[in-house]
């Protein structure tokens, strides 16, 4: 009998350890959220049955002709206890998250307020029109067809201006879709959109959508000239416009 108490009382210190731990790391992490859920309670329950099996088992230890069943009672409880627990964090961790159903989101009409897109500007950079020219039929085919809200602008950064003039793939397709030579003067681009969206709805909080695909040096770029237009438009309406640009950016 004293062999199996020192047993019960090892096994019994153990899962106290483990689980006053358990117990004791997660309230100082999770607190309130942790205290009130579920799995708190059984694992509560698990320390204290631990406690108390470790108290009968060294009463049996300096008492052994008073050993009695409680061992085998508490062991049982051990048992519902942990087998409920780990069936409940398989549970909750295998079930498929609950979707809450989105609102769907009204579109303003013209008399209620600004429309959802004012305009949409595409613009790509290259080094050498040559590298854009393989998609070229296409983007004129579709810009044709484009309402005068979009536009696309097409920059080949080490071509000349000569160059760029005999090559321009987009004469009479309207003045908002062009080819130039050099790099886009970014601040003067984000100042116009900044300007454009402001003159939409002087009173509202506009937001101008950069989203950007390239090399993550021009996208720092962009955030900082996004950040420094933004706070010199705020500064300039005395902060009562809440217009923004938003720089999403994106590598491959």
């Amino acid at each position: 009998i004293r062999v199996q108490s020192i047993i019960q009382m090892a096994s019994s210190g153990f899962g106290l350890s483990v689980f006053g731990s358990k117990v004791g790391l997660s309230l100082l992490a999770y607190r309130k959220r942790y205290a009130v859920s579920f799995v708190f309670l059984l694992e509560f329950a698990l320390v204290c049955l631990d406690a108390s099996a470790l108290a009968v088992s060294i009463a049996d230890y300096f008492h052994p002709e008073r050993a009695r069943s409680t061992t085998f009672w508490i062991l049982g409880c051990l048992i519902i206890v942990q087998s409920t627990r780990i069936f409940y964090i398989f549970y909750s961790t295998a079930r498929p998250p609950q979707q809450q159903p989105r609102r769907p989101r009204r579109r303003k009409s013209a008399k209620e307020g600004t429309p959802q897109f004012q305009s949409v500007a595409g613009i790509w950079v290259s080094r050498n029109y040559s590298a854009m020219s393989y998609a070229a039929p296409d983007l004129v085919a579709s810009v044709r067809d484009l309402p005068p809200s979009f536009s696309l602008q097409l920059f080949a950064t080490r071509d000349t201006e000569s160059a760029v003039a005999e090559t321009d793939p987009f004469r009479g397709c309207g003045s908002q879709h062009s080819l130039h030579a050099g790099r886009p003067d970014w601040e003067r681009i984000f100042t116009e959109a900044i300007h454009r969206a402001h003159a939409s709805n002087p009173h509202g909080e506009e937001t101008v959508g950069v989203f950007f695909c390239g090399s993550p040096a021009i996208a720092s770029t962009l955030q900082t000239v996004a950040l420094q237009v933004t706070a010199r438009h705020s500064h300039s309406t005395g902060g009562q416009c809440k217009c923004r640009i938003h720089v999403h950016k994106e590598n491959f």
